[in-house]
């Protein structure tokens, strides 16, 4: 939605041609979430954090294993990821999204002011 709110504000606060949006703007309208979630994923992976869900459910995410290992002592110790990296990622999560909506917020208010 980020970048659909990037594009609106473009097209209409900033009154920019289709040309200009398709030669400076929308590059990095692919190449910011394409960098970003590929970071993430990948660091994900390498710290060994996509362990199976907590709940019966059918897919893998961002968890250590045992899932008790991020509780304060006496927890067990994590054999897959642990309570460091759980933690930072949750920060860069906040992080992005705080970010995200900061964006959105202003290119909305951009939006509504002129039209």
């Amino acid at each position: 939605y980020m970048m659909l709110c990037v594009y609106y504000a473009c097209t209409l606060a900033f009154s920019m041609k289709e040309e200009t949006i398709t030669k400076f703007v929308e590059p990095w309208m692919h190449i910011i979430p394409l960098t970003t979630s590929l970071w993430i994923s990948l660091e994900i992976l390498l710290t060994h954090g996509y362990n199976p869900a907590p709940r019966s459910c059918a897919w893998c995410t961002m968890n250590p294993l045992p899932y008790s290992c991020i509780e304060p002592p006496p927890s067990p110790s994590c054999e897959r990821g642990n309570k460091k990296s759980h933690l930072r990622f949750e920060s860069i999560f906040a992080i992005i999204s705080t970010v995200k909506i900061v964006i959105i917020i202003i290119c909305l208010s951009m939006v509504c002011g002129k039209v």
